[in-house]
C-alpha cells in the first residue's frame, strides 16, 4: 500500500513539473542544464534542473531519483532548494532552472509583473 501510495505521488510530482510555468526561452533551446543549453550525460540522459521547497511533498521528487524513476524516462534531475515557487521563478525564466514546484498564482502575478511566464 506504501509503495502505491508513494508511486502515486511521485507521478503527481511530474504532472505537477510538467504544468509548472516555465520560462519560454529560444526556440532552438531544449530542456537541459542551467542557462537553456542542451546537456546530456554520458549514459544518454536529459540534465534538467528542478527547482524544490522544504516541504513535505518535494520529498516525491528526490524518491523519482533514488527509484530510477527519472532516469527510466530519459532524464538526469538535479535538484535545487528554493525559498518560495514565487522566488524560484525568475531562475526559471532565466534557463538557470528548468522547472519549479510551485503554484499557479505565483506563475500568474510572474507573468503580469512582465516575466515571460507559460
Amino acid at each position: 500500500m506504501k509503495k502505491h501510495i508513494a508511486k502515486v505521488l511521485a507521478g503527481g510530482a511530474i504532472a505537477a513539473l510538467a504544468l509548472t510555468g516555465c520560462g519560454s526561452g529560444s526556440p532552438s533551446s531544449s530542456v537541459g542544464t542551467a542557462g537553456g543549453t542542451s546537456g546530456s550525460t554520458a549514459g544518454g540522459l536529459q540534465d534538467i534542473t528542478v527547482g524544490i521547497l522544504s516541504i513535505a511533498p518535494s520529498a516525491v521528487m528526490q524518491y523519482g531519483i533514488d527509484e530510477g524513476i527519472f532516469e527510466k524516462h530519459g532524464l538526469n534531475v538535479e535538484l535545487q532548494t528554493g525559498q518560495g515557487g514565487a522566488a524560484m521563478l525568475p531562475a526559471v525564466s532565466t534557463g538557470t532552472m528548468n522547472f519549479a514546484v510551485g503554484n499557479p498564482l505565483s506563475v500568474m502575478v510572474a507573468k503580469d509583473k512582465g516575466l515571460d511566464m507559460r
